[in-house]
């Protein structure tokens, strides 16, 4: 099999959402506008490329391409690359190495893949084939956990932990409502509280201008609950219309309001609101494998977002293979800084 790839313009994006949208597991980070998100962040570049072999397509990346040190990049693909039979060893080699081309073309220092897609341990040999090795980091996926939207409200209650349900009625009682939106207001609001939360556990934060340019395109929408005027506890959500899955991206919490346990409801109005919108998967995004004791803090997430209800889908997780030799690749991090 030979795979032809091609760069996708604005005029070709109907056929790549075709193709993207047709294979399971495929979220709004793999679509054709999520390119006009990533080159919201300044020096950013964004590629749609589609791969095809002399039957039609067989595969699809949205890449990212990142400043690494002074003339260098980084290829980014989360949450794809998509293929039309991820369980294909030899289909995921020569997609791979049609990137890896694409990608040293380019100055590219490395490659790193995200495959939002259910894992088949038979692609395994075609990902070491090509010296693609699990990308090792402090927050570190192999699951995510899938929420069933088609089940009626008492059956999603129902999956919720009784602790999750207590905690939403009494928010209720206490008057917090949710706010559901796209606004600049809504939108700053949640930044605040998604900034500030990230700073107090040491992580980077997504700039504020790829966040406007989700709501912009029409890919995003923030969940706030808000208790006497005061926003407490929020949650931004991406999706596109041709999709079936809204994805729990990122959240944020007020830490100078207390006894607003809010987290439960925010998720259960947000799943309502998806379900109206007719979104069939709430997909609360990357989690621990069960049976790892080494997650330490991470854990407590773990807990939580299953306590929200689902079922746990494993994932292949990140993945990342060097573009040049090692030398190079570290003289590009020294570069870095």
């Amino acid at each position: 099999m030979v795979l032809t790839l091609r760069e996708i313009g604005p005029n070709d994006a109907d056929a790549f959402d075709t193709f993207a949208a047709a294979q399971p597991g495929t979220i709004a980070m793999q679509m054709a506008a999520w390119a006009r998100v990533i080159e919201a962040e300044p020096g950013v570049q964004a590629r749609c490329v589609l791969l095809s072999d002399d039957t039609g397509p067989v595969a699809s990346a949205v890449l990212s391409l990142r400043p690494y040190g002074p003339g260098f990049r980084g290829l980014v693909c989360y949450g794809g690359p998509i293929l039309k039979d991820p369980g294909s060893p030899e289909l995921w080699q020569l997609v791979l190495a049609a990137l890896a081309r694409f990608g040293r073309r380019r100055r590219g220092v490395f490659l790193r893949i995200w495959p939002w897609v259910p894992f088949a341990e038979s692609a395994v040999p075609g990902l070491a084939r090509c010296g693609m090795h699990p990308f090792e980091r402090v927050v570190a996926h192999g699951y995510t956990r899938y929420v069933d939207l088609s089940l009626s409200p008492e059956e999603l209650l129902a999956q919720m932990h009784s602790s999750g349900r207590r905690d939403a009625r009494a928010c209720e009682r206490k008057g917090v409502r949710i706010e559901h939106g796209t606004s600049e207001e809504l939108l700053g609001l949640f930044w605040q509280l998604y900034t500030q939360s990230n700073e107090l556990k040491g992580l980077r934060s997504r700039p504020l201008p790829t966040l406007r340019a989700m709501m912009a395109n029409g890919l995003g929408s923030v969940h706030m609950a808000v208790w006497e005027g005061q926003p407490t506890q929020g949650v931004l959500l991406i999706h596109h219309p041709a999709l079936p899955t809204t994805y729990y991206l990122c959240a944020g919490t007020n830490r100078e309001v207390t006894g607003i346990p809010a987290g439960f409801l925010v998720h259960w109005e947000a799943m309502q609101w998806a379900r109206e919108r007719g979104f069939r998967v709430y997909d609360l995004g990357g989690i621990g494998d069960p049976e790892d004791s080494s997650r330490g803090s991470l854990a407590s997430v773990d807990m939580y977002k299953r306590r929200l209800g689902g079922v746990d889908v494993r994932i292949f997780g990140e993945h990342q293979k060097a573009l040049v030799p090692a030398v190079l690749l570290r003289l590009a991090q020294r570069l870095r800084g």
